[in-house]
């Protein structure tokens, strides 16, 4: 690898604007975990050819690593807007925006991801997920099933797939979802929370106490004082109904709204971990006018 990079160092000395041997630098600083120098080079890429999509791309993914959001959703456009089809820029641009709140967009880009890669699982996740949050609750079931026989180990997929069958007052179905969701990920906290939920609108208050109860410990563990103060409240609400005699007319409760998790894996959201630079993708490169003491590898 550092052959390579004195070999690219060579390149960029014959011609300062060949934007390929910079990309093709930035990928190998990325793979020696070089941020900084990589980062450098990836801007250097774009700056001297800017219709290099890959290295917008590339430069979006390393500043989302890096925390730089709004600096990696600029790369991120410039990259879809060379090449629209280029579905994993399309996909981290609409994750940058389902975390902004801007839903609109970031559902017409998941969508366009589908379009391109139809077995991209993390896409339906994410963009039923994000039909969700945005109350187009039809949709975002027939989304996030399809997620789900894509991937049917994932446990906050049934669970945003429980949030939109909830939201349309489907009970039954979403218990189901909450139920599967707790099966794969029994630490789910949120998962327990609207379990409950729906179990107190099924009339089933002593199972709906206990699945809070749980839930309510698990929120205490991760610190979360405000849902610990949500839970209390609710599950003071129930208990007193719970104890009641059959010939007492049970008064209805209003829940708690339902929480939304968002992505993002987010989501994956909070769910989407940090995107990889992927440091494989390298460009063929044009002969050199004047070679250097070894010719440049086409990797």
């Amino acid at each position: 690898q550092e052959e390579a990079i004195e070999h690219y160092q060579a390149t960029i000395r014959l011609d300062p604007d060949y934007g390929k041997a910079y990309y093709n630098m930035g990928l190998i600083l990325v793979e020696q975990d070089q941020i900084g120098p990589a980062t450098t080079a990836l801007r250097q890429a774009v700056r001297t050819q800017p219709k290099l999509e890959k290295a917008h791309y590339q430069l979006g993914l390393l500043l989302v690593e890096q925390g730089e959001k709004s600096a990696a959703e600029e790369s991120f456009r410039e990259a879809v807007k060379v090449d629209p089809n280029l579905a994993p820029a399309q996909y981290q641009l609409a994750v940058i925006l389902f975390e902004k709140g801007e839903l609109v967009e970031a559902i017409t880009r998941f969508r366009l991801v589908t379009e391109l890669e139809p077995e991209n699982v993390d896409a339906y996740r994410q963009l039923g997920a994000a039909l969700t949050a945005n109350g187009e609750y039809t949709e975002a079931v027939t989304t996030l099933k399809l997620a789900v026989q894509l991937d049917p180990y994932h446990a906050l997929t049934h669970y945003n797939l429980g949030v939109a069958l909830q939201q349309q007052e489907q009970y039954e179905e979403a218990m189901a979802e909450y139920q599967q969701a707790l099966t794969l990920s029994p630490a789910l906290a949120e998962g327990h929370y609207n379990l409950g939920v729906v179990l107190e609108k099924s009339q089933q208050r002593e199972e709906a106490i206990s699945s809070l109860v749980k839930a309510r410990e698990l929120f205490a563990f991760a610190g979360n004082e405000e849902k610990v103060t949500e839970v209390d409240e609710y599950i003071k609400q129930l208990e007193p109904q719970a104890s009641l005699v059959d010939t007492q007319e049970t008064p209805e409760v209003d829940s708690p709204g339902i929480p939304q998790m968002k992505s993002p894996e987010t989501l994956e959201v909070e769910s989407q971990e940090t995107p990889k630079v992927e440091s494989t993708d390298t460009e063929e490169m044009e002969p050199e006018k004047s070679e250097p003491e070894r010719g440049i590898p086409k990797l």
